[in-house]
């Protein structure tokens, strides 16, 4: 069973429209250099579009390239949620001899954390904590910040070589365009 990473910027939220009307307009903006997927072996198509999609449980926009995606959920009032699907397995990401691949993924989601106007994006594993336990109800978004807060000696400083009762959390400055810690 694959474990997956969870990349997540907090944010309040408007309403779904309001949200699908603010994302639609930042991701075509973003550039999708998807050329470490190749790199790493992955099947990509060059040219692929976001696009909407909502089931019982999810409303995100996903862009698909081959066997690969890349996806913004939206449907939390408190966080996007990054996802993909290859390299989404927490082991492979976070994993340092794979950086290639996981730059060229966080890449893409800088970008849209930047142009969405995000301050930060926290990463963990689903053991850690499974954002989806929030969407059908069995979970709070308090209690995932009540969790980091009371367990801060799991907090790491880098993102390579996270275990799985580990979370990091990355700064972004929007305005240099930069990633900090």
């Amino acid at each position: 069973m694959a474990v997956y990473l969870r990349i997540i910027g907090i944010r309040k939220l408007d309403s779904i429209e309001s949200e699908i009307n603010r994302l639609e307009n930042i991701l075509p903006k973003v550039e999708m250099n998807i050329d470490f997927l190749k790199q790493a072996g992955i099947i990509a198509k060059e040219i692929g579009t976001w696009e909407l999609k909502i089931t019982e449980y999810h409303k995100y926009f996903e862009y698909k390239t081959g066997n690969h995606s890349f996806k913004v959920t939206f449907d939390s009032p408190d966080f996007l949620e990054f996802l993909c699907s290859h390299g989404g397995n927490y082991y492979h990401f976070v994993d340092e001899k794979n950086n290639a691949y996981a730059n060229g993924v966080l890449k893409i989601f800088r970008s849209i954390s930047i142009l969405y106007e995000l301050n930060e994006l926290t990463f963990f594993s689903e053991w850690f904590f499974d954002p989806d336990e929030i969407r059908i109800g069995d979970s709070t978004f308090k209690e995932l910040k009540k969790m980091m807060e009371l367990n801060p000696k799991y907090r790491r400083t880098e993102l390579w070589g996270l275990e799985s009762n580990e979370y990091y959390v990355e700064k972004i400055n929007p305005i240099a365009n930069n990633v900090y810690n």
